[in-house]
C-alpha cells in the first residue's frame, strides 16, 4: 500500500505491507484509516532498535519540499532526518485478530503518532513502514528496511512454522490481546548546529518566526538576528484589526500548536501575496542593505524542546534557531544603558540597547530577586513591553492587547501572542585578572614568548583595579588594561568564570570546579586577595553592606547610592580603601568613617601626615569616629526596606545612621584552593613564601605573585625581611620578573624594584619605598597645612620611604635613588639637600 503523509506540500510515499499466510496485504492501497484514541490503560511497551542512517531510497520513499524545491534526504542538509526501527508491545481488539491485526494496530497506535513528537524515537514522526508482527521483540527489530519480495512471501507460504506461529490470542471473554509490532519510522529530529531552510512567517522588532518544511515552527530571537538588518515598523495604527487567518492553536505552554498543516505555498495566489503585504504593513519587516530580506531563509538550529501538543498525551517539537554565522553566534553583546543589575528594583523593568546591533533591544526585569532578559517587544504586534506590567508571580503583560509572557521562560501565558519571547543569558561580568597576572603576560609578550598561556580566572579581562575605590568606575570595559584582541594575538587563552579547586604539584595539573584539568610546565599563582568581612552581629545577614574588590561591588554601591544620592554612608576602616571611597562619596552624601587608629593612615604615614588627609576630608563634610570599635549592624525599619542595614552601632553605644555600609578592613590572601595540600605550606596569614625570584619554596616550576606572595624585601631598610605588600606596582613588577624568567630561562634577572603607590585623597598622594621594619622619624618639607609637602621616613640615618603631595616629581626621583642606593641621608635632608639634585 501507499501511505500519504498529512504534510500536503511534502511528497512522501512509503511501502506499507502486511505479510500474511496468503501473501496478500490486508490493507488496500490508499485505504482511509480511522484514528481512534487509545485508552489510557492500553499503554504500549516499547523496545528500541539501533538507529539506522536515513538511506530511505531502498524503501521506495521520497521526501521533497515542493515549496522550497529541496530534496530533503538527498540534500547536504539531511542530517535532521533519520530512520529507526523499534518494537512496540501493543494491545489489540480480539475481534481484529483473524484478518485485520496489522491494520488495526496501525490505525489505533501508529497513525496517530504522525506529525507529533514521539519520545521513543527522539523526534517527530513523519512516516512509518514495514510493520511486522512477532511473538517477541527481537523477531522484528532486525527486519530489513526493504519490504519482503513476492518470492519471500511465497517461500513463507510453504513454511509451516511461519504459518502456524502464534503471535497473539484472546481467550474466554477477554476483548483485548497483546502482540509485538515492529515498525520503521522516518523521524525529523534537528540537532544543534543543523542548517535548514524556513519561510519567513511572522516578524516583529527583535523576533523572526519561520516555518520549516511547511510545518515546523522556528523561533529566532533578537540576539540571533543579523545586526546589520534594519527594522521597518508598521505603517498602520497599533489597534488595527488583525485579518490574517489563524494557522493553528496556542497550546497550554504557550507554543504555537502544530495540529494543522500549513497550506501549500505553491498554490498561493495574487490575493495571498496581497494579504502578506497587508500583514507586513501592520507588523513591519526587516531590511538588508535597503531591500526587504528574503522570504526563504537559511538558519542554524540552536536548541530544541519537547512541548505539550494540542491533545492530551500529545507532544510537539519547538525549535530555536539563529540567522547568524558561527562567529557571530558566539559573540557577546554589552547592554549599553544598564550600569548594574544590582540597581534594578523588585518588579522593575528596563529596556536596554544591545551594543553592536542597530536597533537591538532587550527587556531586563527583576522578579523574586532574579533578573531576566527577554525580547523587548511583544511577538503579537511588536508593542514595547517596557510600557507593560510585571506582576509578582512573574507575568509580563503587553500594554496594547493583553498578551502575557513568563518572565522566567518567555513562554506565552495569555493570547493573542503567537510566539514565546526569546530568553537571553544575562551575565554581569567583572573585569578582574589582577596586576600581577597582567605583568607576567605583558613581559611574556614583550619577550615574544612562543608558548601558549592559559589564564584561569573567576573574573574577566585584566583591569586597572586602582580605579575602583578611587573613582567608583562601574563599566568594566573602561578599566581593561588591554582589549581581548591583544590576548588573542599573543596566544593567551583566558578561561573566564573558572574556579580552581586544587593543584597536583607532583603531576603538574590544575583542577577546576567544572571537572576540567589543565596540565602545566610552568605555573604562576596570582589569585589575589579576598576582602575581609566583620564577624559581628548583622554583618552577615543584612543587605547594603559592601566590600570593594570587583566591578560588581562598585556597581552595587553606586546603585545603592542612587541618582538622587544624599544617602547616609558609614565606612568602616580608615586606611586607603576606606579613605578613597569616602573621598569619592562625601561631596554628595553624609559620610561617617569609623577607624581603630587615632589618626587615619597612621600606621603607614604617621600621625602628622594622616591628620592632613583627615582635615581634607572633613572639609567635604565627612565625619570621623576614631579609636572606635564596631559592635553590630542594626537592621532598618520595615518601612525603609526589609533585610537591609539601617545603622552601625559602636561599642560605646553610638549609633550611626546607615543607608549603606562599605567595609575597608583589609584583604586575606585568596589561597583557599591550596589549603590541605600536602606539597605546600601556607604562612599564618594564608600567603605563600617565595624567594627573591618569586619561586615558591619547596616546589619546582611554580611561582607566586601579588597579594598571595610573601617575599624577601631587599630595598633600603628591608634586610630581606619577608613581607607581603598589597600594592599594584609590586604585583605587576613581580609578574614581570616571573615572565622574564619563563621567556628567557638562565638570563640575568631584572633589577630589583622599589614599591610605589598612589592614592586619591583630595589631592594625589605619592609614595615610594616600604617601612617593613618600621621607621624612627619623619622629616617633613614644604607646606603641609596647604597640602603641599614631602615626608621622608627614616630608620637610623637612612631613608626607607618617601611620601609627597603637590611636589611631583620628588617621589619618582626618590624611588630611583632608593633603588640605586644614592638617596640622601636623614642628616643631609635636614640640612637642606634637595633629592631632585642628587645624582641618579
Amino acid at each position: 500500500m501507499t501511505f500519504q503523509t498529512p504534510l500536503k506540500s511534502l511528497k512522501l510515499q512509503t511501502a506499507l505491507t502486511e505479510p500474511t499466510t496468503n501473501g496478500k496485504a490486508d490493507v488496500e492501497e490508499d485505504e482511509d484509516i480511522e484514528l481512534p484514541d487509545a485508552p489510557d490503560d492500553e499503554a504500549p511497551q516499547i523496545t528500541e532498535a539501533p538507529t539506522e542512517s536515513a538511506d530511505i531510497a531502498e524503501a521506495a520513499l521520497t521526501l521533497e519540499d515542493q515549496s522550497l524545491g529541496v530534496d530533503l534526504l538527498n540534500s547536504p542538509d539531511a542530517s535532521s532526518f533519520y530512520s529507526t526501527r523499534i518494537s512496540l508491545y501493543l494491545p489489540i481488539p480480539a475481534i481484529t485478530l483473524p484478518h485485520h491485526a496489522t491494520s488495526a494496530l496501525l490505525s489505533r497506535h501508529i497513525a496517530p503518532l504522525l506529525l507529533t513528537y514521539f519520545p521513543p524515537v527522539k523526534g517527530t514522526v513523519l512516516a512509518f513502514q514495514d510493520p511486522v508482527l512477532s511473538a517477541n521483540a527481537s523477531a522484528g527489530v532486525n527486519h530489513a528496511l526493504k519490504p519482503p519480495t513476492d518470492d519471500q512471501f511465497h517461500a513463507a507460504e510453504d513454511d509451516a512454522s511461519y504459518v502456524n506461529q502464534v503471535l497473539a490470542q484472546a481467550s474466554d471473554q477477554q476483548g483485548v490481546a497483546w502482540v509485538w509490532l515492529t515498525v520503521t519510522f522516518l523521524v525529523f529530529n534537528p540537532q544543534r548546529g543543523d542548517q535548514l531552510y524556513g519561510v519567513n512567517n511572522v516578524a516583529s522588532e527583535g523576533f523572526v518566526g519561520l516555518v520549516s518544511y511547511n510545518y515546523f515552527q522556528i523561533s529566532v530571537g533578537a540576539k540571533r538576528i543579523p545586526g546589520h538588518w534594519k527594522w521597518r515598523g508598521p505603517e498602520t495604527t497599533q489597534g488595527r484589526k488583525q485579518t490574517r487567518r489563524s494557522k493553528g492553536k496556542m497550546d497550554q505552554d504557550g507554543r504555537w500548536s502544530q495540529s494543522s498543516p500549513v497550506p501549500d505555498p505553491s498554490q498561493s495566489s495574487v490575493a495571498d501575496e496581497r494579504s502578506r503585504a497587508e500583514l507586513e504593513s501592520e507588523t513591519g519587516f526587516y531590511l538588508e542593505s535597503g531591500d526587504k530580506v528574503d522570504n526563504v531563509l537559511k538558519f542554524t538550529v540552536v536548541d530544541t524542546d519537547m512541548v505539550a501538543g494540542s491533545h492530551k498525551g500529545e507532544w510537539a517539537l519547538h525549535v530555536d534557531g539563529t540567522l547568524l554565522d558561527e562567529a557571530a553566534e558566539k559573540a557577546e553583546y554589552k547592554l549599553k544603558n544598564l550600569p548594574s543589575l544590582h540597581g534594578l528594583e523588585e518588579l522593575g523593568k528596563v529596556e536596554a540597547e544591545v551594543e553592536g546591533i542597530e536597533g537591538g533591544k532587550v527587556l531586563v526585569v527583576k522578579v523574586q530577586g532574579e533578573v531576566h532578559a527577554l525580547n523587548a517587544n511583544c511577538t503579537h504586534y511588536g508593542a514595547p513591553l517596557k510600557n507593560g506590567v510585571v506582576t509578582s508571580d512573574g507575568r509580563i503583560t503587553c500594554p496594547w492587547h493583553g498578551a502575557c509572557f513568563s518572565s522566567k521562560t518567555g513562554d506565552v501565558e495569555d493570547a493573542p501572542a503567537p510566539y514565546a519571547l526569546n530568553k537571553f543569558d544575562l551575565v554581569e561580568k567583572d573585569g578582574g585578572v589582577g596586576s600581577a597576572a597582567f605583568g607576567a603576560l605583558l613581559r611574556l609578550r614583550e619577550l615574544e614568548y612562543a608558548g601558549k598561556t592559559t589564564v584561569l580566572t573567576t573574573e574577566g579581562l585584566p583591569i586597572d583595579r586602582t580605579k575602583l575605590s578611587k573613582a567608583l568606575v562601574t563599566d568594566a570595559s573602561k578599566l581593561y588594561l588591554q582589549p581581548q584582541a591583544w590576548y588573542d594575538d599573543g596566544a593567551v587563552d583566558i578561561r573566564r568564570e573558572t574556579t580552581v579547586t586544587s593543584v597536583d604539584f607532583q603531576a603538574k595539573v590544575v583542577k577546576t570546579a567544572s571537572g576540567e584539568s589543565f596540565a602545566y610546565t610552568k605555573l604562576i599563582l596570582a589569585s589575589g586577595g579576598t576582602p575581609k568581612r566583620l564577624p559581628l552581629p548583622g554583618f552577615k545577614d543584612l543587605g547594603n553592606i559592601f566590600v570593594v574588590r570587583q566591578v560588581s561591588d562598585i556597581q552595587a554601591i553606586v546603585a545603592a547610592v542612587g541618582e538622587e544620592k544624599r544617602k547616609h554612608i558609614v565606612i568602616i576602616g580608615t586606611s586607603f580603601i576606606g579613605m578613597e571611597a569616602a573621598n569619592a562619596l562625601a561631596k554628595d552624601n553624609t559620610v561617617s568613617l569609623v577607624g581603630l587608629e587615632e589618626v587615619p593612615l597612621e600606621r603607614v604615614l604617621g600621625r602628622q601626615i594622616g591628620q592632613i588627609f583627615q582635615r581634607s576630608l572633613e572639609k567635604t563634610g565627612a565625619k570621623f569616629y576614631l579609636g572606635a570599635s564596631v559592635d553590630s549592624a542594626v537592621p532598618a525599619s520595615a518601612s525603609a526596606g526589609a533585610g537591609v542595614v539601617g545603622a552601625i552601632k559602636l561599642k560605646d553605644g553610638t549609633e550611626l545612621k546607615a543607608d549603606l555600609v562599605i567595609l575597608g578592613v583589609g584583604v586575606n590572601p585568596a589561597t583557599e584552593y591550596l589549603r590541605g595540600n600536602r606539597d605546600i605550606k601556607l604562612e599564618k596569614d594564608g600567603s605563600l613564601s617565595v624567594d627573591a625570584s618569586f619561586a615558591v619554596k619547596g616546589l619546582s616550576d611554580v611561582y607566586a605573585i601579588g597579594d598571595i606572595a610573601t617575599y624577601p624585601y631587599s630595598g633600603p631598610g628591608g634586610n630581606n625581611t619577608p613581607v607581603r605588600i598589597e600594592h599594584w606596582n609590586v604585583a605587576q613588577n613581580a609578574g614581570r620578573s616571573v615572565g622574564q624568567q619563563i621567556a628567557q630561562p638562565g638570563a640575568a634577572p631584572e633589577p630589583s624594584f622599589i614599591p610605589i603607590f598612589w592614592s586619591a585623597l583630595g589631592s594625589q598622594l605619592r609614595y615610594a619605598g616600604a617601612t617593613t621594619r618600621g621607621y624612627d622619624d619623619v622629616v617633613v618639607k614644604g607646606d603641609p597645612g596647604n597640602g603641599k609637602f614631602v615626608a621622608y621616613y627614616t630608620k637610623g640615618d637612612g631613608v626607607v620611604a618617601v611620601a609627597s603631595m603637590g611636589m611631583d616629581p620628588v617621589v619618582v626621583q626618590a624611588a630611583e635613588l632608593l633603588r640605586k642606593g644614592n638617596m640622601p641621608t636623614k642628616a643631609e635632608l635636614e640640612h637642606g639637600q634637595d633629592p631632585l639634585k642628587s645624582l641618579l
